[in-house]
């Protein structure tokens, strides 16, 4: 299904500065073809119910496309290119060399304009949802939340706001639990959250029993850890052999 892939890019693009520089759009297609090769049970998560990487291609268009038709139908249209463009900047600010200062001045004042507004819409009217905003739509109002960093507790309250209301599940719930967990010195709790050390992608400190880790994963519909793991260092490798082909 679309989100599955969706939801697996975003395991991997969410860590501000964790690889040399994020790959363009063809870039990231190279790229999930050599996780797919080099990772066959990742790949297998990825094309759950689709036969080829073209069936899942094609999918994703016609949903697209069905989004884009009933648009016009939502609660707040306008809302939600406000939030399309919201996230469009967020990403925009995590390309590139993140290795400087005036880099991660760039994405601080980003995501602290993004976060001001975000906390405005929900104040005035609740979490954008899919009936509000879209499906698209939501999926951007979540990645704000995930880069909420400055303000943890906004993102604990959006996280049991949006698990009452039962409107994130699998890698979205995954990646937001973690966060939090993390801001609160916590180990997280489904090995979604990486940094670099050495030259490498290592997990972040993860909640005991370490041994029930694939467990948790499977009741919410993630991929084992050792997939996501070879995942991750797959990627990590293919964007450093892009950036060192770069003119």
């Amino acid at each position: 299904m679309p989100i599955i892939r969706a939801a697996f890019w975003a395991m991997l693009l969410l860590t501000p500065g964790a690889f040399p520089e994020t790959a363009a759009a063809d870039e990231g297609d190279a790229i999930m073809t050599v996780v797919m090769e080099k990772c066959p049970g990742a790949a297998k998560f990825i094309l759950r119910g689709h036969p080829d990487l073209a069936s899942l291609e094609k999918s994703e268009s016609q949903a697209k496309e069905v989004a884009q038709a009933s648009s016009p139908s939502l609660v707040y249209p306008a809302l939600r290119d406000e939030l399309l463009e919201m996230s469009r900047k967020d990403q925009a600010a995590r390309l590139g060399d993140m290795s400087t200062p005036e880099a991660w001045n760039r994405l601080s004042a980003v995501d602290a304009a993004n976060l001001a507004r975000l906390k405005q819409i929900v104040l005035e009217k609740g979490f954008p949802d899919a009936a509000m905003v879209g499906r698209d739509g939501f999926n951007a109002a979540w990645l704000l939340v995930q880069h909420a960093d400055p303000d943890p507790a906004f993102q604990q309250d959006m996280l049991e706001l949006l698990m009452e209301k039962h409107l994130i599940e699998g890698e979205q719930l995954a990646l937001l639990t973690d966060r939090v967990l993390r801001a609160q010195g916590k180990p997280q709790r489904y090995g979604s959250q990486f940094t670099e050390e050495d030259g490498r992608q290592v997990p972040q400190p993860i909640e005991e029993p370490v041994e029930q880790l694939d467990q948790r994963r499977a009741a919410i519909g993630m991929m084992s850890f050792a997939d996501y793991q070879c995942a991750m260092d797959v990627t990590y490798l293919a964007r450093k052999n892009l950036v060192r082909k770069k003119p």
